[in-house]
């Protein structure tokens, strides 16, 4: 018996397990559209040039799927990869980063849909009355 967890929009696979390491076309489009930007700290590569990296390695026990791959620049990935760097996959979707001096980093999910800046309101101008006296009030 095995657990297949799949997109309940459209029934594509989301975690594959340990069947397969290398990441399918859908999980990575997947990836892709759930993080558009590398998620290391700091960093804002677009993912479409981000290798497709696994939280937990492959080689420690590592799956591959929605919960365990994330994209990362090419330095961010040696950074992890090499030097001392982990993360954690968050249930609320975001991503706690462990530094090799044990500092903690938190990077929140991106926010899906539009996003509106509440715009400073515009300074209006005084209108002329043409009749007004164009004298300076003496204060």
């Amino acid at each position: 018996m095995r657990r297949l967890l799949t997109d309940p929009v459209d029934g594509r696979l989301l975690e594959y397990g340990r069947t397969t390491y290398s990441p399918p076309r859908a999980l990575k489009d997947f990836v892709l559209a759930r993080d558009s930007r590398c998620v290391f700290p700091t960093c804002d590569t677009p993912s479409d040039v981000c290798d497709i990296d696994h939280g937990v390695p492959w080689e420690d026990g590592g799956t591959t799927g929605a919960s365990n791959n994330h994209p990362l620049s090419r330095g961010c990935h040696v950074a992890k990869t090499l030097h001392g760097w982990s993360i954690e996959h968050l249930d609320w979707g975001g991503y706690r980063w462990r530094s090799p001096a044990g500092h903690t980093y938190t990077v929140p999910p991106e926010a899906v849909g539009p996003i509106r800046h509440l715009a400073r309101p515009e300074r209006r101008r005084p209108r002329t009355d043409p009749d007004a006296d164009t004298e300076t009030p003496p204060f």
